[in-house]
């Protein structure tokens, strides 16, 4: 569909905060920034739009020349403060209290092995050039400390938190996210509203299924020890299309969150990284997916996306732009492994459409609906039933 001329937020938040998931999560870098304090990485100070209007004026340029120089001034002058502050990007990246965004990853990455490549720097090449020249583990490690001590969960992961959360408290079927992020936040979030999960990746060379549980979950199912260690046991070692999770029949429902692209922080002993970041991750990732993508997706997954044989649900894409290859390739994957009918109806949450969205999310599955991540969280938050939103009763 179109970009819709008003967010129906009302009936949106009705299928976000359902007692019974209608729709299911997926969430992008930009749900892991929408929220966080203005960042503190040094900003250029760019020429004024007189001065270039003045240049533009006295070399004969106007329309899309002038548009072009004006970006042109802009990216040499990001260059140049990023070539001011090379020394510290792996440092001002790493301090923060969130998740560093796409660029200033990059740049953490491009300054820490001195890459110089065309700019602005693109994650994905900067990040091959850095595993090419640190190695893959220490790269990952890296990675580890760009992200660690992310502790602050914002708007959109407590809103799904709490979706989980209402969920779990009326049916007796497990609650799916998909992210693409390797941070922590939206477990942090569930532990936070004291909702129990299972983690799940999928290791980039043996390709089994690894599970991370919620501190909470083996008194949640009311395991004893011997129990839940032989529950651990029969679910590691399994490729994607095997993988399945006791029914809910012989124990309470769970959140579930696939972390498509792997995660920074795999349980103690996981020998096997799932991360996909870089060209040849990537690369490697669309290889394996195959055309039914079940050499990616776990079986479990599958299932609840195709709501245990019922009707399909749909998507709620949250901090991506469907700019990016990688995304519409993940896009693609999720929506035939689905196996969509034409009652589905996905929403995309973004805060701005160019010309190249605007014609992909034109696609009649996709509602697109402009917003900040942070007033759309607030505008769901402010129409929810109290009983969705409450803290009460708990789930203990």
């Amino acid at each position: 569909m179109p970009v819709l001329p008003s967010i129906p937020y009302a009936s949106l938040g009705a299928d976000v905060l359902a007692g019974n998931q209608a729709l299911i999560p997926f969430l992008g870098a930009g749900a892991s920034i929408a929220g966080a304090p203005p960042s503190t990485v040094p900003v250029p100070n760019y020429p004024a739009d007189s001065e270039i209007d003045e240049l533009a004026t006295r070399w004969g340029l106007s329309g899309a020349g002038l548009e072009h120089l004006k970006q042109g001034i802009r990216q040499a002058f990001d260059l140049q403060n990023y070539e001011d502050h090379e020394p510290d990007w792996m440092e001002i990246a790493g301090q923060k209290p969130y998740p560093p965004s796409a660029r200033e990853l990059a740049n953490a990455l491009a300054a820490n092995v001195s890459y110089h490549g065309s700019w602005p720097y693109s994650l994905l090449p900067v990040s091959s050039y850095h595993e090419f020249v640190r190695g893959r583990d220490p790269h990952r490690k890296d990675l580890e400390s760009l992200f660690a001590g992310k502790t602050h969960p914002l708007p959109s992961q407590d809103l799904i938190a709490r979706a989980a959360r209402h969920h779990l408290r009326n049916t007796k079927r497990d609650y799916l996210v998909i992210t693409t992020n390797y941070d922590q936040l939206i477990e942090l979030a569930f532990d936070a509203a004291k909702v129990p999960y299972v983690v799940l990746t999928v290791g980039r060379k043996q390709h089994h299924v690894t599970v991370r549980p919620s501190a909470s979950l083996q008194a949640w199912f009311g395991f004893s020890n011997e129990d839940f260690e032989d529950l651990q046991q029969g679910l590691k070692g399994k490729q994607p299309a095997l993988f399945t999770l006791p029914p809910v029949s012989s124990r309470k429902p769970v959140a579930v969150i696939y972390k498509m692209h792997g995660c920074l922080f795999p349980p103690a002993g996981t020998t096997d990284d799932s991360i996909i970041l870089s060209d040849e991750d990537y690369i490697a990732f669309l290889k394996r997916q195959g055309e039914s993508g079940d050499g990616v997706i776990p079986a479990a997954v599958t299932r609840l996306m195709q709501n245990e044989g019922q009707a399909n649900t749909g998507f709620l894409f949250l901090g991506y732009s469907f700019s990016d290859w990688n995304v519409r390739a993940m896009y693609r994957t999720i929506i035939d492994q689905r196996a969509l009918t034409k009652d589905v109806r996905d929403y995309a949450v973004v805060s701005w459409v160019n010309d190249f969205e605007s014609q992909y999310l034109s696609q009649p599955t996709i509602n697109v609906c402009v917003a900040d991540l942070v007033k759309f969280a607030a505008e769901i938050k402010r129409r929810a039933e109290p009983a969705a939103w409450s803290d009460t009763p708990s789930l203990w």
